[in-house]
């Protein structure tokens, strides 16, 4: 949300008048605070046996960015960036340093990361099952494949 509107909200719902730059000083303290606290979620997850990972394009404005997602069975890690490849998986941290086993998607980039063993995404693999099936018209087969996972 941008400042502007965020300061709209803040007159609306509580009736207070706040400039953008009080605004941007309440960001930049809290980003600072948490610090600590993002230093830990990336080392529990690099100790983590399993971490998934994927990416999901949004819109900042009228730029198109990327949530980049990181997540375990108790903690979830996300990061925005304007780029989808390498560098943002290196800004985002957890995968660089990982040796686990990274389940992903299959797209190329995550294969860069020879330290951690590869899985793929199930429910990848069932969207995929499901195109083929549809293209092949071999639907019988493919949902008695899908069925046991629901």
């Amino acid at each position: 949300v941008p400042f502007e509107r965020a300061a709209e909200a803040m007159a609306d719902l509580f009736g207070v008048k706040c400039s953008t730059g009080f605004l941007d000083d309440i960001y930049t303290e809290g980003a600072k605070r948490l610090d600590a606290f993002l230093n830990e979620v990336h080392r529990q997850m690099r100790a983590s046996p399993v971490v998934h990972f994927d990416e999901t394009p949004i819109r900042v404005g009228k730029a198109k960015h990327y949530f980049h997602v990181a997540c375990t069975e108790w903690l979830t890690l996300l990061h925005a960036d304007d780029k989808r490849g390498l560098d943002a998986v290196e800004r985002a941290g957890v995968l660089p340093a990982y040796k686990g086993i990274a389940i992903h998607d299959r797209l190329g980039m995550y294969f860069n990361y020879t330290s951690a063993k590869h899985g793929v995404c199930g429910a990848h693999l069932i969207r995929n099952l499901a195109s083929v099936a549809v293209v092949w018209n071999q639907t019988e087969w493919a949902e008695a494949i899908v069925r046991p996972t629901h």
